[in-house]
């Protein structure tokens, strides 16, 4: 039976960054496996496309050290390829007493998490930035911005291919049904899903699952025992167009004062509330610059069903409700559907979740890749690549 050095099961951003790392570092004979027809089809590619500060995730998590190290990465990666992105900065922004007191929380939190230059503002200050904005202080986290997922994918896969001396080891449509850990190896066991069915398996000496909203059940392949549960939450967007008004014009990414809620099954999820985030456009000259469409949400309802990609569930009224009170001068006839993807959550921890197999340290899993995981991809495939260190 053949065997492969290294196996990537999951072709998203981080995967992809994964892969890409490895090249650079040396590694060989990395095979991706991507279970839909093109990489980046889910998470990947469903977002808003926000690139993340850190203020929000508890400080000493993964999260928090991987997005605050991930955020340059990705700018430079951007720059470098010439993925469409821009520093927007974010305001999170206060519209009473009560947020105002949560905004401190949030700035203490931001600071031990070494978030470059958050600060906060006075109703002054951020008029002068947002005037179509009203809230009695924001905070200001210059270091956030937008980048194009879906180009980012596409370049990933671009520059992954320039590098990889097998072109055929990048492969789609290829579910993994099967996992049997071995000393010091894995078979997997796939099944491709385009064209003529076919089961096929293979052995690989370093399996890294990074399979995103089915990685619980990846790593349940490996190890029965996992002690992580799957979630998944539907978010709906709405978007609206700037040029409309002039009282719809903003430049920056624009937050309400986060909030928690409990899910059905009891889960908590931390919600960064529904939010406006400006998007590309290709102008006449063939530049992408700030457009006129900005996305508002997501609006986030759990769901059982990681295919759940329906929109209009939502009511206009919910997006309208919640915008209206720091974007007063929206219409509730302004917003039109615009799109939903899945998120996929774990039961806990809320943080991201990588580690090696204790009995089968050939087995590297990713779990928990939620928001901010964008963001984080390429410190998360540098993290990777050092737990690889002492295996191969």
């Amino acid at each position: 039976m053949e065997k492969i050095p290294i196996t990537v099961i999951g072709g998203g951003v981080v995967g992809l960054s994964i892969v890409n790392v490895l090249l650079d570092r040396g590694y060989k004979d990395i095979l991706l496996l991507e279970k839909n027809e093109a990489f980046g089809r889910e998470q990947s590619d469903r977002n808003s496309g926000v690139i993340h500060c850190g203020v929000y995730y508890n400080p000493g998590s993964l999260m928090a050290k991987l997005c605050v190290e991930g955020n340059p990465l990705l700018y430079n990666f951007a720059e470098k390829h010439g993925v469409p992105n821009q520093r927007t900065g974010k305001l999170i922004v206060a519209t009473n007493e009560e947020e105002d007191k949560i905004l401190d929380t949030f700035l203490q939190r931001g600071m031990e998490n070494a978030v470059p230059g958050i600060n906060k503002l006075t109703k002054k200050e951020v008029s002068n930035i947002e005037p179509n904005v009203r809230a009695i202080s924001a905070l200001h986290c210059p270091t956030t911005g937008i980048i194009s997922s879906a180009d980012y994918v596409k370049t990933l896969e671009k520059v992954i291919a320039s590098k990889h001396n097998e072109k055929a080891y990048l492969m789609k449509n290829q579910n993994v049904i099967g996992i049997e850990p071995k000393s010091g190896y894995s078979t997997v066991h796939v099944r491709t899903t385009k064209g003529k069915t076919e089961e096929w398996e293979f052995d690989t000496d370093m399996l890294i699952n990074s399979a995103g909203l089915f990685a619980v059940d990846i790593a349940k392949m490996v190890n029965l025992n996992t002690p992580y549960e799957k979630a998944y939450l539907r978010g709906e967007y709405n978007k609206f167009y700037s040029t409309r008004r002039s009282e719809l014009d903003i430049k920056s990414n624009i937050y309400p004062t986060p909030r928690t809620f409990i899910l059905k099954d009891g889960v908590e999820f931390f919600d960064f509330g529904i939010h406006l985030t400006p998007t590309f456009e290709t102008s006449r000259d063939g530049k992408h610059v700030i457009g006129r469409e900005v996305w508002v949400g997501p609006k986030f309802e759990d769901t059982n069903n990681p295919a759940d990609r329906r929109t209009g569930i939502v009511e206009t009224e919910k997006f309208y409700d919640q915008v209206k009170t720091f974007f007063p001068g929206i219409r509730k006839e302004d917003l039109q559907l615009s799109d939903s993807g899945v998120l996929g959550i774990l039961n806990k921890p809320w943080d991201f979740v990588i580690y090696k197999e204790e009995n089968h340290p050939n087995c590297i899993q990713l779990l928990g890749m939620e928001s901010p995981a964008l963001t984080a991809s390429q410190a998360i495939a540098n993290y990777v690549a050092d737990l690889m260190k002492p295996q191969l």
